[in-house]
């Protein structure tokens, strides 16, 4: 008795016999040798897929920084009181710097004094800060760190160039009209 593997062998011999046409071969060595290739696609893909979800992470972080830093940003700047003469701020300066050991607000409000207001380190971080009283008005100004280094306020939206070419930051500051004393 002939077993089914014996038929089947048998069956498969009896089968005619085709030449594979070269280019088909060709082209199976070809898809052979090009699975480096696209293992080294999908490496590239991976890699650029884990930097846009990096990329979003940060957009996220920095979108979720700027909603809760905008406000804050409202309490620098505020109104304190209108007088005869114009409405009066106080408006809190704040710099960065791990180097700095002084550091000084220069602008018109003080004549370009290079004194200037002196700002405070907060302990324990590379943050200065100073409050200062001011008019309504336009203001230019610059941070004077360690006594020789100019530096323009990064939180500033509005910088201007002088007659030499430096860069100077600029705080307008809007008349109030609104006659009531304001906290």
């Amino acid at each position: 008795m002939i077993s089914e593997d014996e038929k089947f062998r048998k069956l498969f011999q009896s089968m005619p016999r085709f030449e594979t046409p070269q280019e088909l071969v060709s082209k199976v060595y070809h898809l052979i040798e090009n699975e480096d290739i696209v293992e080294e696609r999908e490496k590239i893909y991976n890699y650029f897929n884990i930097k846009i979800r990096r990329l979003k992470t940060y957009i996220v972080v920095l979108a979720t920084a700027l909603i809760i830093l905008f406000p804050i940003m409202f309490f620098y700047i505020r109104p304190t009181k209108t007088t005869h003469n114009g409405t009066v701020y106080i408006v809190k300066f704040v710099y960065r710097d791990e180097s700095a050991r002084n550091i000084h607000i220069v602008g018109d409000f003080n004549g370009w004094d290079k004194k200037g207001i002196p700002m405070r380190k907060i302990k324990g971080t590379n943050i200065w800060v100073s409050e200062i009283s001011l008019k309504s008005g336009t203001y230019r100004y610059n941070f004077l760190v360690n006594g020789n280094q100019w530096a323009i306020d990064p939180f500033s939206n509005i910088k201007i160039k002088d007659k030499f070419g430096h860069e100077s930051s600029v705080l307008v500051l809007l008349q109030s009209e609104n006659k009531e004393n304001k906290l």
